[in-house]
């Protein structure tokens, strides 16, 4: 940071606002965490979350927060739409990048207004500025008076993402109801006869499933040209 740019604010006098509060929870990270992010997880884990929105099944060790298992259940669903080629994947895509994007605007933004109730710092109100919010905030300011704007921003950043949140919600509901359960225990009776052994949906990842479909899709495909030519 360059010299001179960064300056302490004075301790807190008569009459100056009260400090605001973050308004993005602290999370803490543990080593101790372990967790599905993709799909190699266990058809039948993938199942509980889709049909029962049961988040803890994502866990493999620790005690992972709710939070933390819906962003990754976000990547699980977005991925296995991609992998099936579902029609839904656009819209999906779209808003789930849009929510990433915002959520990292949310905690710069929430970050900065803690930093410049403490220090001041030109180049930290720039960035500030670059989101278009015209704060004007000298060393001398009240600091938390003047950034109560930039919270109103936050804080509307953060309701537009939970309408977004709710629509990638919809989107994965429209998907539910158009496939139902019955599709993937049909699909794995198929799979069953076709390679002669008991395909369960604990023994399985989203993965192999998904590839699965396809390749016996394909052989159906096939030897539907076939006995067109005979």
């Amino acid at each position: 940071m360059k010299k001179g740019k960064r300056k302490q604010f004075v301790k807190k006098q008569t009459g100056r606002s009260s400090p605001l509060m973050p308004l993005v929870p602290s999370r803490t990270i543990s080593a101790s965490w372990r967790y599905f992010r993709d799909c190699r997880l266990e058809l039948d884990r993938f199942l509980d979350v889709l049909f029962e929105k049961d988040y803890s099944r994502l866990i493999i060790a620790g005690d992972v927060p709710e939070d933390v298992l819906k962003e990754a259940w976000a990547s699980i669903y977005l991925q296995y739409c991609e992998l099936t080629g579902e029609g839904s994947y656009n819209a999906l895509f779209e808003k789930t990048k849009q929510i990433q994007e915002m959520n990292g605007k949310i905690t710069l933004l929430d970050g900065i207004v803690q930093y410049l109730q403490m220090c001041y710092d030109s180049d930290m109100v720039k960035i500030v500025n670059e989101f278009g919010i015209g704060l004007d905030l000298s060393a001398a300011d009240d600091a938390a008076k003047k950034l109560k704007m930039v919270q109103g921003f936050i804080k509307r950043m953060i309701v537009d993402m939970g309408i977004l949140k709710k629509e990638v919600e919809a989107l994965e509901e429209e998907g539910k109801t158009n496939t139902g359960l019955d599709h993937y225990e049909d699909w794995l009776t198929v799979m069953s006869k076709t390679y002669q052994y008991a395909v369960r949906a604990k023994d399985i990842s989203v993965m192999q499933f998904v590839r699965n479909q396809k390749k016996i899709n394909e052989q159906a495909i096939k030897q539907h040209r076939h006995a067109g030519r005979s």
